[in-house]
């Protein structure tokens, strides 16, 4: 539990979490999915389980008022307790996974103590599919390969550019399917994505990336939604394989993302293949502007480093989007151009890998939203909140209201749960523009990109930010009179 806590954190596979979102990450979401769908593989290691007494918090939320004389009495353990509470049949893992609340903010403060407890879980494989070496999902797309490796024609950029025919969204049922297969493979491999864990089975897409190919692109549940940026993760499958993994955040015209492919399937052909799920990405989201995060590239990534993967993604298009790195890497592919034997040694691997890389699609228009404007809106959020008397609470629901009357909504009563919901959770940072002195068609405008927050599909909200460039350019403007810009 404790890996795929560190591996959320890390960002490499979840380049769905620029910024600020791996708070909203539970290890403990995965390991109630991993104890019910791997039925007694699971168990508690209590051996390496220091200070058990720390469970106690996490049990307490099933403890009935009658067993608290036993429970708090200091005559049992809490490793005995949890051993007669949980009775044989049913394993002591699954049996605490069982007791999660079902209220949803108590189910959070459980997962949110649980995931703090980094409980150590031993996994004994079987010759079921629960492992590496059988697991496969049989609806992905089949195809026999010839000889030679998978190329791409013309420049990358082009490449991108050109509509993926193949992509489809997948039935809530097949979706489902495809949620177990990609959990699964992550989870054996102690890695972890936000999307993926928190997936929503009503927005599945299966790309056919070619030659047996695939890509399942998973958004994000409702509750588990980012507040600007749409979240997605994918698994890529060969012939029902899975052999990698990444995530894609689109905000606006641009998508964050990244690329890991299993250490058993790397090889020439990675390269063409990211080219063509860059591809899936454009048709899906429309984006034309890609985000590297240092992460990807060297940052406390010694396997970036060692792989050189700044080369690999620079080859593809990508470049710095500070002018020093970007100077350095002229430099350094003006050595390689004038020796062929020159390799980049890596003290300069590590420069290179202090900043973000883009790749822009040709004739772009767009410019880059900096991912430190985020922070800085989420800051003005903060700030903004502290400044009412009372629970923080009370003052959401006073700027909820502010937005309201600002927006000249009288009644949200006829819309979805989910889209009060959206209204709700984005009124603390919409309230910091001023809305009044917008025109009546772009507050109509903002309305719909809010209710679009709340939609089965979050692929609506990114499209609707994109055809209402004024929300860009106020938040880009309010994220620079901040008082935090330029400091992080």
């Amino acid at each position: 539990l404790a890996r795929l806590r560190r591996a959320a954190r890390d960002r490499l596979g979840g380049s769905g979490l620029p910024g600020t979102t791996t708070g909203a990450v539970f290890a403990a979401d995965l390991l109630c999915w991993l104890t019910s769908r791997f039925p007694g593989q699971l168990t508690i290691d209590w051996p390496n389980f220091e200070e058990p007494d720390r469970l106690d918090p996490v049990l307490r939320h099933a403890l009935s008022r009658a067993e608290q004389d036993a429970f708090d009495g200091g005559l049992l353990s809490t490793r005995d307790w949890v051993r007669i509470a949980a009775g044989p049949p049913a394993g002591e893992l699954s049996w605490l996974c069982a007791q999660r609340p079902s209220a949803d903010s108590a189910g959070r403060l459980w997962a949110h103590q649980l995931d703090a407890l980094e409980l150590p879980v031993r996994w004994r494989l079987t010759k079921a599919h629960g492992s590496v070496t059988t697991l496969r999902w049989n609806q992905a797309p089949m195809a026999s390969r010839g000889i030679g490796l998978r190329r791409t024609s013309g420049a990358p950029t082009r490449w991108i550019g050109q509509p993926l025919e193949d992509l489809v969204l997948l039935t809530p049922e097949v979706a489902t399917a495809a949620i177990g297969v990609s959990r699964a493979a992550l989870a054996m491999r102690g890695r972890e994505v936000h999307a993926i864990t928190a997936a929503n089975p009503d927005e599945v897409y299966l790309a056919d990336l070619g030659e047996g190919v695939s890509a399942v692109i998973m958004g994000a549940r409702l509750d588990a939604r980012m507040s600007l940026e749409a979240n997605y993760g994918y698994v890529l499958f060969g012939n029902g394989v899975p052999i990698g993994y990444g995530g894609v955040t689109p905000l606006f015209h641009q998508a964050n993302t990244g690329l890991h492919i299993f250490s058993a399937f790397r090889g020439g052909e990675a390269g063409a293949i990211y080219l063509q799920l860059l591809r899936a990405f454009r048709t899906l989201f429309g984006v034309s502007l890609f985000l590297l995060n240092p992460i990807q590239v060297g940052e406390e990534n010694e396997e970036a480093l060692a792989s050189g993967a700044f080369w690999f993604y620079h080859r593809l298009g990508f470049r710095p989007v500070d002018p020093g790195l970007r100077a350095l890497a002229g430099t350094e592919l003006g050595r390689r151009r004038t020796n062929p034997r020159y390799r980049t040694d890596r003290a300069a691997l590590v420069r290179l890998g202090e900043g973000d890389l883009v790749l822009s699609l040709p004739g772009t228009p767009h410019r880059l939203f900096q991912e430190r404007w985020l922070h800085e809106l989420s800051l003005a959020v903060t700030r903004s909140l502290a400044t009412g008397d009372g629970p923080r609470r009370n003052r959401i629901r006073q700027l909820t209201t502010h937005l309201a009357s600002a927006l000249g909504v009288r009644s949200r009563a006829r819309w979805k749960p989910e889209e009060r919901d959206a209204f709700t959770q984005l009124a603390p940072l919409l309230s910091l523009l001023d809305l009044k002195t917008w025109p009546a068609s772009h507050r109509r405008a903002l309305i719909g990109i809010i209710r679009a927050k709340g939609a089965p599909q979050e692929r609506g909200f990114v499209s609707a930010c994109q055809r209402f460039p004024r929300l860009r350019v106020e938040l880009e403007a309010l994220a620079r009179r901040s008082p935090d810009a330029g400091r992080t």
